[in-house]
């Protein structure tokens, strides 16, 4: 999966070096293990958030669950999607609107040189 390219995880370094975008382009988007089990428990995550049926309640998992990257997430990583699952349901819990956005395109309308540069 190509990354955007102005992400939240990136935010950081763009902001620090605003050429990096130029400098990157035509480079291959390299990726390692360590980013292949993220994405399979951010993948994960979004399955447990978007549960239709048991709402915002969480469906016990057998690990290793393997991600459509074929990636694993053990015992150890299952437990830290749930308590970031828990956090998610938690902070919802405070907030006035109960609608759960998973995955959403968001475009902070940052530019740069005419060009929107919040998604690849």
């Amino acid at each position: 999966m190509a990354h955007s390219i102005l992400s939240p995880s990136g935010f950081k370094s763009h902001m620090l070096c605003p050429g990096k975008r130029e400098m990157e382009k035509g480079m291959d988007d390299q990726s390692s293990i360590y980013a292949e089990e993220g994405t399979a428990a951010h993948e994960l995550l979004e399955l447990q958030l978007t549960n239709d049926l048991v709402p915002r309640q969480w469906k016990p998992v057998k690990p290793p669950f393997v991600g459509e990257n074929g990636a694993k997430v053990d015992a150890d990583g299952i437990q830290h999607v749930k308590e970031a699952f828990d956090f998610v349901i938690d902070l919802m819990g405070t907030m006035k609107s109960k609608t759960l956005m998973v995955e959403q395109h968001v475009d902070p309308g940052i530019t740069w040189m005419g060009k929107s540069v919040s998604h690849g």
